[in-house]
């Protein structure tokens, strides 16, 4: 099984931009991204995992493979990850950690 994350590369875009690419292709009706986390590419590499730009359904879209099979050692890498990570909240809503 091939597991892996969708991403929407950020560089040189405007945060408006983003939020634009997300209204389009990320919020389904009624729910609502809130917040997202943005984290350089190096974050991904340093852990071995890969990008597959494949541009669907946005030029700016990729996916992360190369993820390990055991569910641990995947939870494991995205907590690396996220831990680099800088949030930003859309419109001012309230993030809290679940």
């Amino acid at each position: 099984m091939r597991y892996e994350i969708s991403v929407y590369r950020a560089q040189g875009a405007t945060p408006a931009e983003l939020w634009a690419i997300c209204a389009e292709h990320v919020d389904k009706p009624g729910a609502r991204m809130k917040a997202r986390g943005t984290v350089e590419a190096k974050a991904f590499l340093d852990q071995q995992l890969v990008f597959d730009p494949d541009g669907k359904p946005h030029a700016r879209h990729a996916n992360v493979i190369g993820w390990p099979d055991e569910k641990h050692a995947r939870k494991n890498l995205a907590l690396e990850i996220a831990d680099r990570m800088t949030l930003e909240v859309r419109d001012g809503h309230e993030v809290s950690a679940a």
